[in-house]
């Protein structure tokens, strides 16, 4: 399909990672010539873009004279999308304050920042985290979901149709050919899309969560002691050899005044053991002493204050140590938790850390676990829930995050091939374990699905429509696939001259092929299911479904 903003003028892309390689890639399917900016002359992604027809331009993406090369002052938009920020966001700002007429897209972590940078210097800025995070999420929650991504602070799930529960608020959509139809009930080839606002569970229901919440049952106390013992008697066995004659002389030293003093004191040996543990403790009360007792006794009780008072401090002494350094490897990571049927988020980079507080705020349990202790991540995620520090790919780390007893797991590191390794070991500590795992290769990800794991998702092939989407068609929000149609979820201000004005979304449905699936009023109360007989007003903003062919009558109409 040709692109119409493209064809009078080229994309430039800044970047050839894994990303950047997506986003030219679907450019030149839509028909734009694209010119992309690399820093790194070895880049592997600029190689393969060049054999696809791209024109590269080596050089740094804030250099003006980069950007002269790369002939921004034609392009029709600029999509900065390297691994660097900061990067991004000077190069972005730099074309920008050229006066370029073009579409400036960049790719930012921050969506904060990302929203005070759109409206200071109308440029749009996108995180690709962000946009992967609501399928990783929905993977590790729902079994059915199809697609998931955030607009305006709300989530939007796309699950199958077949999926959908009493109590669900949201509405069916049929695809037929290229066009889209909101439907009552559920149809053939129909699917059904859902927004509620973020951190809270949709009205249809995670069936994943429903279940595990299920299983989740008291555990009566006497397991509970049982537990107990068996982590003291592991103590007592990894315990260091200074402990253990420690110990043993306090128990030796015990039982011989017991001994003394039931033999030479006249005492039973109840009272002589109550003797004893008064002396060594300092605590006597004075209704037995050895006031009228024998001097040897007298000596030997002396004897007994002292040792007795120096054991006890030094046993209190290795006791408050080995819990301060219990206390100490929990905050650090470096002790099993003790969890049940938990999600488990390996990798706390941007994707993964963005995951797991999402999973966090829908009231699922959470362990992270991240090879770099230090990170602002590891610190933030702490305060929220476990997190065990180490190389996930050992099995002595995945078992200190209780994977064998752990409901799921997403490993979300950016190397793909760590990700794997994680699941399958996984796997081998739990099979009933669900494995979902972050790639970049579409084709991989689904070799990997069809290969026994259960959900393999590609995060630049989420990411990349979206970039692209933005860069054209200022509407668009995000995209994702259903059989064999390209569908796009675009937000449209209902105003004067909007076409939609005064129409329902039925009207809509039936005579252009657009789904409006949720309705915004101007007073700012939030997405809510349109009602398809209910006329759009002025002020509305409107979430509609669209296939892609259909994308371009959003600008035409105006």
């Amino acid at each position: 399909m040709d692109c119409g903003r493209c064809a009078t003028g080229h994309a430039v892309v800044a970047g050839c990672g894994h990303l950047g390689v997506r986003i030219a890639q679907a450019l030149l399917e839509r028909g734009c010539r694209v010119v992309v900016i690399e820093k790194d002359p070895d880049a592997a992604g600029a190689s393969r873009l060049e054999s696809r027809g791209c024109v590269v331009v080596r050089g740094d993406a804030r250099d003006e004279e980069v950007l002269d090369e790369a002939g921004v002052s034609t392009a029709s938009c600029y999509i900065a999308a390297t691994g660097d920020d900061r990067a991004n966001l000077e190069s972005a700002v730099a074309v920008r304050r050229r006066g370029e007429q073009c579409t400036v897209v960049s790719r930012l972590y921050d969506q904060a920042l990302g929203e005070r940078v759109e409206k200071a210097f109308g440029i749009r800025a996108l995180s690709a985290s962000s946009l992967a995070s609501p399928a990783f999420v929905s993977a590790a929650t729902d079994d059915s979901i199809i697609s998931a991504l955030t607009v305006d602070g709300c989530c939007l799930s796309i699950r199958a149709a077949s999926s959908c529960l009493a109590g669900a608020t949201g509405r069916f959509v049929e695809a037929v050919d290229s066009a889209l139809h909101v439907r009552q009930e559920p149809c053939p080839n129909c699917f059904f899309a859902e927004v509620y606002s973020s951190g809270s569970r949709s009205s249809a229901g995670h069936r994943r969560l429903t279940g595990r919440a299920k299983r989740r049952t008291p555990r009566p106390a006497f397991f509970s002691l049982l537990r107990l013992v068996g982590e003291a008697a592991g103590g007592w066995k990894h315990a260091s050899t200074i402990t253990r004659r420690l110990v043993a002389g306090l128990v030796a030293v015990l039982a011989i005044s017991v001994a003394v003093f039931s033999t030479f004191g006249r005492m039973s040996p109840l009272d002589a053991l109550y003797f004893v543990v008064t002396t060594m403790a300092t605590v006597g009360y004075g209704d037995i002493n050895l006031q009228n007792a024998s001097p040897g006794l007298k000596l030997y009780g002396i004897v007994l204050m002292l040792c007795g008072a120096a054991l006890l401090a030094t046993v209190y002494a290795i006791i408050a140590d080995r819990v301060l350094a219990a206390r100490v490897e929990h905050l650090l990571g470096h002790r099993r938790v003790n969890l049940r049927d938990h999600t488990i988020v390996v990798g706390l980079g941007k994707v993964g850390y963005r995951v797991a507080v999402e999973l966090h705020d829908l009231g699922v349990q959470v362990v992270g676990v991240e090879a770099v202790p230090d990170s602002d991540n590891v610190s933030s995620a702490r305060s929220l829930f476990p997190v065990v520090v180490g190389d996930a790919s050992r099995a002595s780390i995945l078992a200190k995050a209780a994977a064998d007893a752990g409901d799921t797991i997403l490993a979300l590191t950016d190397d793909p091939l760590l990700n794997l390794s994680v699941a399958l070991s996984a796997r081998e500590q739990n099979p009933a374990i669900r494995t979902i795992v972050r790639t970049y290769d579409v084709g991989l990800a689904e070799k990997l699905a069809s290969s026994g794991l259960d959900v393999a998702i590609s995060t630049s092939a989420i990411a990349a429509p979206a970039f692209v989407d933005a860069a054209i068609y200022p509407e668009v929000q995000g995209s994702f696939r259903f059989g064999n149609s390209d569908i796009v979820v675009a937000r449209q201000i209902i105003d004067s001259g909007s076409p939609w004005l005064g129409q329902t979304p039925e009207q809509i449905s039936e005579n252009r092929g657009i789904a409006i699936i949720a309705v915004a009023n101007p007073s700012g109360d939030g997405y809510h299911p349109a009602d398809l007989t209910e006329p759009l007003q002025e002020g509305q903003v409107t979430l509609a479904l669209l296939t892609r062919e259909s994308v371009a009558a959003l600008g035409s109409d105006r």
